[in-house]
């Protein structure tokens, strides 16, 4: 009777490091498929507050900073929210933002 039980708790044991490793394969597996994004790509969609007229440029600021913007469309008055859609990195780096419609 005590062999009978020790093989089924080997059994058990055994099922459960597999479950395991499975769960940690798949989790491992799905997090490499996320695309990593950093420094200013990372802002591409970004909702903010426009700090001064944005007609064509003013400033802009989201995530605690200030940013120098441009903008496009629809000029934004101070205050209204708008949203960044690409980043110009000339000489002059700066947003490009727009008029998010209500």
């Amino acid at each position: 009777m005590t062999t009978a039980w020790t093989i089924i708790w080997w059994i058990v044991g055994i099922a459960i490091f597999v479950i395991f490793l499975f769960i940690a394969v798949v989790k491992s597996i799905s997090a490499h498929k996320f695309e990593i994004k950093g420094g200013v790509e990372s802002l591409i969609g970004i909702k903010g507050i426009a700090k001064t007229d944005i007609n064509p440029r003013g400033k802009f600021y989201t995530h605690g900073e200030y940013w120098d913007a441009e903008v496009r469309g629809e000029p934004l008055k101070a205050g209204e929210k708008g949203r960044i859609v690409a980043f110009d990195q000339t000489d002059e780096q700066y947003l490009i933002v727009e008029k998010i419609k209500d």
